[in-house]
């Protein structure tokens, strides 16, 4: 932040000149308004994600659902085919091996999606810690700055008082000098 101060223009009296810290506090303040929007977006696709994530969350409950109805259907088709017979087991071998294949299939499906989401979820909780960092150090910035000005402010009128004085007191051994001659 003394960098910053560093580049500000000097004033006769010492203190900054007043179009540079205002031209600074004015592009701190279009930073800061840059990385809000930036966050109020990368929020907004948090959210999006956190739907999808849901989404994605009933999908895999509804393939649970699938896949007890499917070992249900599956029992029940061993039961069929041995009360039928060989042939009869033989044609329910296969729709068991239609369905597992159809079932490892979408639980292939189901966990790629679910990676795809933890990785976007993932890369939108990095984002929010990278602005809520940002935010943090423009908070410090500001503070700096204020503090700086303050001490500035402060160090300006004391030395326009001290002037002041000074001019008073020359006024006064200018009338002394007129009386006496």
């Amino acid at each position: 932040m003394l960098g910053d101060i560093r580049r500000f223009r000097r004033e006769i009296l010492g203190g900054f000149n007043r179009r540079d810290v205002v031209s600074y506090i004015k592009e701190l303040s279009g930073e800061r308004d840059r990385h809000r929007e930036t966050a109020e977006r990368l929020e907004a696709e948090l959210r999006t994600l956190s739907a999808d994530a849901d989404s994605l969350r009933a999908e895999i409950m509804a393939c649970g659902e699938r896949d007890a109805k499917l070992r249900e259907e599956l029992r029940a088709a061993r039961q069929r085919a041995r009360e039928a017979g060989n042939s009869a087991f033989d044609g329910a071998l296969r729709r068991i091996s239609e369905i597992k294949h159809m079932y490892s299939g979408m639980r292939s499906d189901i966990a790629e999606t679910a990676e795809r989401v933890r990785a976007e979820l993932g890369r939108a909780g990095d984002s929010a810690a990278l602005m809520s960092t940002v935010f943090d150090k423009l908070g410090k910035h500001f503070d700096d700055l204020r503090a700086a000005v303050s001490e500035e402010q402060e160090r300006l009128n004391e030395r326009t008082d001290a002037l002041i004085e000074d001019a008073g007191g020359g006024e006064r051994d200018c009338e002394d000098a007129s009386e006496n001659g």
